[in-house]
């Protein structure tokens, strides 16, 4: 465990990655009831009511539906400037199911060393707080794992943004039968250029990180060390004609198990995407093109991936993909965004097309 962390450390310090998700279309989110009033309590609840269903039919992912919701009441306390408090319940749904909602205690402290640096420990938003690329940390897993536990580290900048965070996803004593699980991630993003004619070019830098082993624990499966690596450009421009913007991007990744052995067999691989993401009104479309050797992400979508989730011994070394998305948002009210978005991938190499689409209402009391 030790030699994983170092090695994760060492990333961390030298690659740490943030991205601006310009590169896929999601679901907005409800703007929170945040408040900063020093020594006064206050309460609010955010939540998602989602329908998601993904007509998959080839060889890669199977095909599913997932409705639900997820809902968190919680309370916050700001004990000055520095310092604030948070306590509550996350409560996940899924619709059909005879099984009990899933019930997840949130607790979490941030301590703000100045205006632009801060430090949560406790209860992170999974998924969502990381606005990581779609093909590194799955935006579809928040219906999954709604709230991670370890610790995140923001810096706000004006011409540099960044994260660095850690879930522990389990933990192990000694002599447990279990795998200690932990992953990590880091976002950075430095701005190159900003212009006086709107336009903006970023480098975006992301890792992530997934580690399953622990040096007290006596399990059987596999351990794994897996580091993915996201370095890009983009470029952006605000317009005030019938398109309200217009963003360009291309993205480089890499895939590296540190382990000898992989149960999947790949140890290393690499991908390219690059695309179009344009925003007229309601509405935001995305086109791109994805080219990808022995890539896999554990946590990312695994629609990009050289593995099927469901036919383990199936080639799929080679992977090339046309992907679009196409979504339709609107505020009903400062405090509530209901979201269409139809999503599509076109395989070229094995002329599969498969497709999925959601509902989605998210709203903040």
């Amino acid at each position: 465990m030790k030699k994983a962390l170092a090695i994760i450390t060492l990333t961390l310090a030298l690659c740490v990655s943030d991205l601006m998700a310009w590169s896929d279309l999601w679901h907005p989110l409800a703007p929170g009831r945040e408040k900063n009033d020093i020594g006064r309590l206050y309460f609010g609840v955010n939540g998602s009511m989602f329908f998601i269903n993904n007509e998959y039919f080839g060889d890669i992912v199977e095909g599913y539906t997932m409705p639900g919701h997820y809902v968190e009441p919680y309370a916050k306390y700001n004990l000055s400037d520095y310092f604030s408090l948070k306590a509550g319940f996350n409560i996940l749904k899924y619709y059909g199911m005879d099984e009990d909602a899933e019930f997840y205690p949130v607790l979490a402290a941030t301590i703000r060393f100045n205006e632009k640096l801060e430090l949560t420990m406790g209860g992170i938003d999974a998924n969502t707080d990381y606005d990581l690329s779609d093909i590194l940390v799955y935006k579809e897993d928040n219906y999954r794992d709604p709230v991670n536990n370890g610790f995140q580290l923001r810096y706000l900048g004006g011409s540099f943004k960044g994260s660095v965070w850690i879930s522990w996803d389990q933990f192990i004593r000694k002599g447990d039968t279990i795998p200690e699980i932990f992953t990590a991630g880091a976002n950075l993003r430095p701005t190159l250029l900003k212009s006086e004619s709107g336009w903006n070019i970023d480098v975006p830098l992301q890792m992530t990180a997934f580690h399953r082993g622990g040096q007290i624990s006596d399990f059987s499966e596999k351990g794994a060390s897996i580091i993915n690596l996201l370095g890009g450009i983009e470029a952006g421009k605000d317009l005030n004609g019938w398109l309200d913007y217009l963003e360009l991007f291309v993205h480089y990744l890499i895939y590296k198990d540190l382990k000898e052995e992989n149960s999947m067999g790949i140890n290393k691989g690499n991908g390219f995407f690059g695309g179009v993401n344009l925003g007229a009104g309601s509405f935001e479309f995305l086109v791109a093109y994805w080219s990808g050797k022995d890539f896999i992400s554990t946590q990312g979508n695994p629609m990009f991936g050289s593995a099927s989730d469901y036919k383990p011994y199936l080639d799929l070394s080679k992977r090339e993909m046309l992907r679009s998305q196409l979504m339709w948002s609107r505020f009903v009210t400062e405090r509530a965004v209901f979201s269409l978005l139809l999503d599509s991938y076109y395989d070229t190499r094995l002329s599969q097309f498969d497709y999925g689409w959601g509902l989605h209402i998210s709203f903040a009391l």
